[in-house]
């Protein structure tokens, strides 16, 4: 269609709009979905790295240093990690290493699910 200075006339349909809303509606989604897998990760690997860091915790005693962690998670939101068993303390020759390793498994979009790995190992 020409307009009146003989150019061409250009402007977004009502079926871009649709499109474009489509994209960024499964985008927010899916964000929606897998970040507080990650946020939970990153909050447990910083409660780990904090309990190794921390002096006054006897990193030698493995009982202190598991009620030490399941004190932290508990205050953090995250005792089920210790619960389902995501946590392995492995008392090492001189300084423990503590080690998450598990997958969380979810719901994306209609019969989509997603899962996402983690096995990470944290030694002070």
């Amino acid at each position: 269609m020409k307009g009146t200075f003989g150019l061409k006339a250009r402007g977004v349909s009502v079926w871009d709009i649709i499109i474009w809303l489509a994209v960024i509606a499964s985008i927010v989604t899916l964000v929606s979905r897998v970040l507080p897998v990650y946020t939970d990760h990153w909050t447990a690997v910083s409660v780990c790295e904090d309990v190794l860091a921390d002096r006054t915790v006897d990193h030698s005693d493995f009982d202190a240093l598991r009620e030490r962690l399941v004190k932290q998670f508990k205050l953090n939101n995250l005792g089920y990690f210790m619960s389902e068993d995501r946590v392995l303390i492995n008392q090492g020759s001189i300084k423990p290493e503590i080690r998450l390793m598990y997958e969380v498994r979810g719901d994306l979009f209609g019969n989509m699910d997603f899962v996402v790995a983690f096995d990470e190992s944290l030694r002070n």
